[in-house]
C-alpha cells in the first residue's frame, strides 16, 4: 500500500509553480518595453540568487554603468553574477569584440547561466566560485579571502559588484578590492554596492528612519546579527575608502548614497562607490 503524499509535498511545487508565473507575468511588459528576451527562470534557481524584478533591475543597472562610462567594447567582470540579471541585457549591449567574465559562489546559478545564458552570445562566460558561504554554499572550499577572480592581470575594463560586499566580512572585502585592482586595465573602472555607515546612517538609525540597524562585529564590520553576521554588513565610509586606495583604486566620483537610510529620490536601496584605476589607458576607455 503506497502513502499518499503529504500536504506540505503537494503544496510547495504548486506554490513555486504559480510564484514563478507570477514573477514572469509581473516582467512582461518592461520584457516588451526593452527587448529584453531570456528563458523563464525555474523557481529555486530565481529564489535562490536574483531576486524579484529580474528583468527590471537588470535593465535598470546596465543604464546606470552606461551613463558612467561603459562601452560596447569593453571587457566586463561581473564580481557576484547570480542568474545573470545584468548578464541578460549586456548581451544585446555588448558588441563582438567585447568579453564578460562572471561568477558566483552559487553552482546552481552559474549552471543555470552556463546552459542558457553563455551559447547566446560568445565571449561570455559564467564560472562557479567554490568559496564557503552560509547561506549558498556551505560545501564551499576556499575561503573567500584567499579566491583568485578567473581572469588575467589587467585584462579588464569595467568590473562589477552588487548586493557582494553587503554579505562579506572584512577580510574578504579587502582581498575582493584588490583582485579587482588586478583584473582592472590602467585607467578600467567600476562600482560596487555598500551599506555604508557615516553620521547621516547612523542619525538614520537612530530617528528609525533606516530599514537596517547595524551594531558592531568583529574586525571593523558591523552587523545587523551577530547569530548570522553575513546575513547584512555594512563599514564605515572612511574605511571603504582606505581600502580602496589601500589597493590602488582612487574614488573616481562622490559617494552615490542609497535610499536604506530613508534618503528621497535614490537610485536604489544601497550605496553605490566607484572607483578607478589610475595610469595611461591601454585601450579604447569609456
Amino acid at each position: 500500500m503506497t502513502s499518499r503524499p503529504s500536504a506540505s509535498a503537494v503544496a510547495r511545487p504548486l506554490a513555486n509553480f504559480f510564484w514563478n508565473l507570477a514573477l514572469d507575468v509581473r516582467s512582461v511588459p518592461h520584457r516588451l518595453r526593452r527587448g529584453a528576451a531570456r528563458p523563464p527562470l525555474p523557481w529555486n534557481v530565481f529564489h535562490n540568487v536574483g531576486g524579484a524584478e529580474y528583468d527590471l533591475v537588470g535593465a535598470t543597472l546596465l543604464k546606470r554603468f552606461q551613463r558612467r562610462g561603459l562601452a560596447p567594447d569593453h571587457h566586463v567582470l561581473d564580481i557576484g553574477c547570480g542568474t545573470g540579471r545584468v548578464a541578460a541585457p549586456l548581451q544585446g549591449f555588448l558588441g563582438p569584440d567585447a568579453r564578460y567574465i562572471g561568477f558566483d559562489v552559487s553552482a546552481r546559478a552559474v549552471r543555470w547561466c552556463g546552459r542558457h545564458l553563455e551559447p547566446r552570445r560568445s565571449g561570455f562566460s559564467f564560472h562557479h566560485a567554490d568559496i564557503y558561504n552560509a547561506e549558498y554554499n556551505r560545501g564551499g572550499s576556499v575561503a573567500g579571502d584567499a579566491y583568485s577572480f578567473p581572469c588575467a592581470d589587467g585584462s579588464v575594463d569595467f568590473a562589477f559588484a552588487t548586493s557582494v560586499f553587503t554579505h562579506m566580512q572584512t577580510a574578504e572585502v579587502s582581498h575582493y578590492i584588490k583582485e579587482i585592482a588586478r583584473a582592472l586595465r590602467p585607467c578600467g573602472f567600476g562600482c560596487a554596492s555598500f551599506f555604508i555607515l557615516n553620521d547621516e546612517a547612523r542619525t538614520a538609525m537612530a530617528d528609525g528612519r533606516a530599514d537596517a540597524f547595524f551594531v558592531e562585529g568583529q574586525n571593523g564590520a558591523f552587523v545587523v546579527s551577530h547569530a548570522a553576521p553575513g546575513q547584512a554588513v555594512a563599514y564605515e565610509e572612511a574605511q571603504l575608502k582606505d581600502l580602496l586606495s589601500g589597493a590602488g583604486l582612487t574614488v573616481d566620483a562622490p559617494v552615490e548614497y542609497g535610499a536604506w537610510t530613508g534618503r528621497k529620490g535614490a537610485a536604489g536601496r544601497q550605496d553605490f562607490i566607484w572607483f578607478r584605476k589610475p595610469g595611461a589607458a591601454t585601450r579604447g576607455q569609456g
